[in-house]
Order: structure tokens, then sequence, then C-alpha cells
């Protein structure tokens, strides 16, 4: 009995082993360029902790031990701004051909106020980045442990987003405890003047039922 307990147990492994996805690639400039030391972080889902690595001399970067799925991959260098994408992982997949290109910085900066106008301060933002067909989450609240501070408005109710590739779009949500999430689309890198108006959120209560 013992016996085929251990083996069962090894069939598990092999199995989740065999299931493991794998992703490598470069970090480059717009020239082409390999960007050495650059941060590469992944990210398997919304709510999974970021994985990080740092780019070899020739750019290079690997992740493996991968769940399959869509994973949020993206990369920042001295002087340089984010970049990344999103990869689809089949079962044991192994992708080598991922690219990373790192654009010249700029920022987003505008405010947040109530529906009378009036600002509101330490709203929180997130941003989803749009580069052509390319888009990644930047889970700010994770990346402020990592030395990136989270975009939050002041007292004035003013915000300003840095590192954003010059060229790319922005989708912002706004968060704070006391009104209803809010989403801003379609904002231009290098906007100055972006404003997001919130409105007092509602408590559902309800039951869930089989």
């Amino acid at each position: 009995m013992a016996v085929i307990g251990l083996s069962f147990v090894f069939m598990l492994c092999s199995i989740g082993a065999g299931g493991d996805a794998a992703l490598s690639g470069t970090v480059v400039d717009l020239s082409g360029e390999p960007l050495a030391d650059a941060r590469v972080f992944l990210q398997t889902g919304p709510d999974q902790l970021l994985r990080e690595e740092t780019a070899s001399s020739s750019g290079r970067f690997s992740f493996d031990h991968l769940a399959p799925g869509l994973v949020g991959i993206f990369a920042i260098a001295d002087g340089y701004a984010f970049g990344g994408t999103s990869v689809p992982l089949a079962v044991g997949e192994t992708r080598s051909d991922i690219e990373i290109p790192l654009s010249p910085r700029t920022s987003v900066a505008g405010h947040v106020v109530d529906f009378k106008g009036e600002p509101i301060e330490s709203v929180r933002l997130s941003v989803l980045l749009i580069q052509g067909d390319a888009r990644v989450g930047l889970p700010f609240a994770q990346l402020a442990a990592r030395g990136f501070a989270q975009p939050t408005t002041d007292i004035q109710g003013r915000f300003t987003i840095d590192r954003i590739p010059e060229g790319a779009k922005l989708c912002i949500k706004a968060s704070h405890p006391f009104y209803a999430q809010t989403t801003l689309q379609d904002i231009a890198a290098g906007q100055q003047d972006v404003e997001l108006v919130l409105h007092r959120g509602k408590v559902i209560e309800g039951l869930v039922v089989s």
C-alpha cells in the first residue's frame, strides 16, 4: 500500500511538470539593440504575485514553470519607459521569440474630481498600457514594493503617471474606498489634462445560492 501511494504521488508530480509552460526573449530599444540589465516582470493573472528577472548583457530573459493561460510580461530600463505585451501559453508550450521594445519615456497627468467638481484626494490609479496591438496591465499596487510608487492623487486631486512610452495609449482605472471604480480609455501618452469624475459608490447586498 505504501509503494502504491508513493507511485501515485510521483505520477501527479510528473503530470504537473509536463504541463509547465515557459517563455524567453529579449529586451531591446527601438533600433533593435539589446538593453542589458533591464528589469523584466511577469504576472500570470490580476491576483497573482509578480515575478521578476534581470536581463543579461545581451538583453535576454526567461521564465519557466508557468501555468497555461494568458500572461502579462513587461520591462523597464534606465532612461526608458515601461513596455510589454500579453502572451497566451498552451499546456507545456515553450516560447522563445518574445521581444519587448522599450521607448523613450513621457508622462500622463490630470486630476480626479467628484460630480460637483471638487477634488478627491488619495485616489489610486492602475494602468492598462496599449502599444499598437500589444497591451499589458501595469500592477502599480505590486510594483510599489519594488521601488515604483503607485500613482495617487494629492490634496488637489492631481496625479502624474511617469514612465509611459511615447506614442502609447492608456486605459486608467481609478479606485477609492468611498467612490465607485471608474475607467477612462484612449488616453494619449503625454496628455497633461486628463479628468476623471468619480461618483459615490453604493453597497449592494444579496444572497448567492446553488
